[in-house]
C-alpha cells in the first residue's frame, strides 16, 4: 500500500528524515523515483541516485506517491539530513572561472570624463533571498582610444569568485552584472552597456559543507556589450 500526497502549495513542511521509495509525478509526464527530503511553498526537494539532491518547482509537480512509512534512523546515528532547523550553517561557492567582460564609453568633452568613468563602472552582485550578499566593482579603464574629437575609454572586469556562509537549507539566489550608468547614460556607450541577471533558483546549502555553482559567461564578439550567463554546475 502506498500513500498519495497531492501538494497544497500554500503549505510547506520539513522532514526529520528523507522519505525513501517515493515517486514524484511531474506535469510533463515524467515519473522520478527517489527520496522526498523537504517541501516548501514553491519547491520540492527530491534525492535521486543519478542526480543527487534536486529542487523542483512546486508548479511543475502533479503529485507525490509515498511509501507507507520512512525507515527509522539507526540507533545513535543522526538522520542523513535532519531537516534544516537548528542544523549547522554551510557555505555557497560561486565560481566564475576567470571570466571577464568589457564595456566602452564615449567621452565628448574632457569635462565629462569623471561622469563617464562612473557610468562605465562594471558591478558584480549576488543576492540571496532578495538581500544583497556580495558586491564588487571596477571603475578603472584599461584602455584609452582617440576617435576624432572624442575619447573612448574601455573598462574590463575579471569577475571574482564568491564564497559566503549561509544557514543550511534552500536559498533563492540571483547574480547581477552590469554597468553602473547603464540607464542614465545608455547612449554614451559604444555598442551597448552591460546588464545581465541570472536567476539561480532555489539552491540547497548543506550543513557544514560548501555548495558550488559554476557560472559560464557567453560573450559577444570581442567580449563587448551584453552577455549571457548560465549555471553549468
Amino acid at each position: 500500500m502506498r500513500i498519495i500526497l497531492v501538494l497544497v502549495l500554500c503549505v510547506g513542511f520539513l522532514l526529520p528524515i528523507a522519505l525513501q521509495g517515493a515517486k514524484l509525478y511531474l506535469k510533463d509526464g515524467s515519473v522520478i523515483t527517489g527520496d522526498l527530503v523537504a517541501s516548501r511553498e514553491d519547491s520540492v526537494f527530491f534525492r535521486t541516485s543519478f542526480r543527487g539532491l534536486v529542487a523542483f518547482s512546486a508548479r511543475d509537480v502533479m503529485k507525490i506517491e509515498l511509501a507507507d512509512s520512512p525507515p527509522p534512523a539507526s540507533r545513535g546515528e543522526s538522520p542523513p539530513f535532519p531537516g534544516f532547523t537548528n542544523a549547522e550553517p554551510g557555505s555557497l561557492f560561486v565560481l566564475f572561472q576567470n571570466e571577464k567582460l568589457s564595456s566602452k564609453i564615449v567621452v565628448h568633452r574632457d569635462m565629462e570624463k569623471e561622469l563617464c568613468m562612473q557610468a562605465n563602472t562594471i558591478e558584480q552582485a549576488l543576492f540571496v533571498d532578495n538581500e544583497l550578499a556580495f558586491s564588487c566593482s571596477d571603475s578603472i579603464p584599461d584602455k584609452k582610444i582617440r576617435s576624432g574629437p572624442n575619447t573612448i575609454y574601455k573598462n574590463t572586469m575579471q569577475f571574482k569568485d564568491i564564497r559566503i556562509g549561509l544557514p543550511s537549507g534552500p536559498h533563492s539566489c540571483r547574480i547581477v552584472i552590469g554597468n553602473r550608468g547603464r540607464t542614465a547614460h545608455a547612449k554614451r556607450f559604444e555598442n551597448e552597456p552591460l546588464y545581465e541577471t541570472l536567476e539561480l533558483g532555489s539552491i540547497l546549502v548543506y550543513p557544514a559543507k560548501a555548495t558550488t555553482v559554476t557560472i559560464d559567461v557567453k560573450k559577444k564578439m570581442w567580449g563587448m556589450g551584453a552577455a549571457k550567463l548560465r549555471a553549468i554546475q
